[in-house]
């Protein structure tokens, strides 16, 4: 609301000053308008009203001056930030990919960022900066018709509905920046056909209690000792593939009964990328199950072969020739393709045996933020509610489901 200031003058009202804050500078600073008043209004007799009803009129003409100079002021500034914009324009044309570019690297070197991030970043851009929709334009040129061109090139070339959908929010991400930088006004993806960018929800594949069943009696008898507990591992305790190969045997507490996930191993843009987990809520400690304990022991035994070692600190599923390197992170998948094909059983990858175990955890009795803190999944605040302050014992109940495996034999 604007301000009023009555200015007397011999017992006599002869104006009104009003005056309001239309924003702030760039430094922050608070930008003010102020303007006199001299009609006062009387009445048919030339009397000033009374002091009451002339105050809330000078009010209300204030008030309504206030909109009008709010409104001028703020197009006075649009077409300011209109013409710098294309003074900038017109000063830098660079091509739409050396801007792209220079924004990965820009995002390359935020040292807060996961690896996994700014590697995802790097890839995508890539992608949008091969598209012949893009190149010879500037930022400014590209409109709304050559990103729904983009989107189509993608699906036409058979590229995945999540890679066509991430490849959309990259680009909302570069025009957002653009727009902060004072190349553009408005960001073109917002105008885009969303069910060009629509995610289709796919079922989440789960094995049966039978197949389940026929799956950990396979994968006992007939795998090796290291693929045996890696398998065991991910359909008891639902890790991720790349949380279980980046376990240290300093991870598991033998004493405690506890695992600690701290990393998460991942293959991108040529190179295995060691990182944290996926999120806050995928840095957890769980119950070492009771089945996996004699898995553990047996393969920590085979895989230091006699050696002796004075750390902890080596990869439980390391790679053939270095305990202390990571298998490679491909490695499960394509070892568990072969398995399934050999053994008739369904045909799951390792994220199926995930979604295997928070199945079965629910189906046998476990609530929902029990499974979202044994998966480590980012919860909805209504789950964080449930779980919130929950500490490994509190788990070692919803583990347990995992452990009865009676009708599983063991080799």
């Amino acid at each position: 609301m604007a301000s009023i200031k009555e200015n007397i003058k011999d017992g006599k009202t002869i104006s009104f000053r009003y005056r309001c804050c239309v924003g702030r500078d760039d430094s922050g600073k608070q930008l003010f308008c102020s303007m006199t008043d001299t009609d006062i209004p009387t009445t048919p007799s030339g009397k000033v009203v009374a002091h009451d009803k002339l105050i809330e009129i000078m009010q209300r003409r204030a008030d309504d001056w206030e909109k009008e100079i709010k409104k001028q002021v703020e197009n006075e500034r649009a077409e300011e930030k209109k013409a710098k914009i294309k003074a900038k324009q017109d000063a830098d044309r660079k091509p739409f990919t050396t801007f792209l570019n220079e924004w990965v690297e820009e995002i390359a070197a935020d040292t807060t960022r996961k690896a996994t991030t700014v590697s995802f970043y790097k890839n995508m851009a890539r992608i949008i900066a091969e598209s012949n929709r893009f190149k010879g334009k500037t930022i400014a040129e590209i409109k709304v018709a050559d990103i729904n061109a983009f989107l189509n090139d993608m699906n036409a070339d058979g590229r995945s509905e999540s890679t066509v959908k991430h490849a959309y929010d990259v680009l909302k991400i570069v025009f957002n920046y653009a727009i902060l930088n004072d190349y553009i006004v408005a960001n073109p993806c917002l105008k885009v056909d969303k069910k060009k960018v629509a995610v289709t929800q796919k079922p989440v594949d789960a094995l049966s209690e039978e197949d389940y069943n026929r799956f950990v009696n396979a994968i006992n008898a007939d795998c090796n000792t290291m693929w045996k507990l890696y398998f065991n591992l991910l359909i008891k305790t639902g890790l991720r593939r790349g949380e279980a190969i980046g376990l240290w045997w300093s991870d598991i507490d033998f004493d405690k009964k506890v695992i600690h996930i701290r990393r998460n191993v991942t293959y991108a843009n040529g190179e295995i990328i060691i990182d944290k987990p996926k999120t806050a809520r995928s840095e957890r400690d769980l119950p070492l199950l009771e089945t996996l304990i004699p898995m553990f022991k047996e393969w920590k035994a085979e895989q230091k072969n006699g050696q002796t070692l004075v750390t902890d600190d080596y990869y439980v599923f390391s790679n053939e020739t270095n305990l202390f390197q990571p298998t490679f992170p491909s490695a499960p998948t394509k070892f568990l393709n072969r398995f399934v094909k050999e053994h008739n059983l369904p045909n799951v990858s390792p994220h199926d045996l995930r979604h295997t175990c928070a199945s079965r955890m629910a189906a046998r009795g476990a609530n929902e933020s029990m499974v979202s803190r044994m998966l480590g999944h980012s919860s909805t605040r209504t789950t964080d509610r449930y779980y919130i302050g929950l500490g490994v014992d509190d788990l070692r109940e919803t583990a347990a489901l995992m452990d009865d495996d009676a009708a599983v034999k063991m080799a």
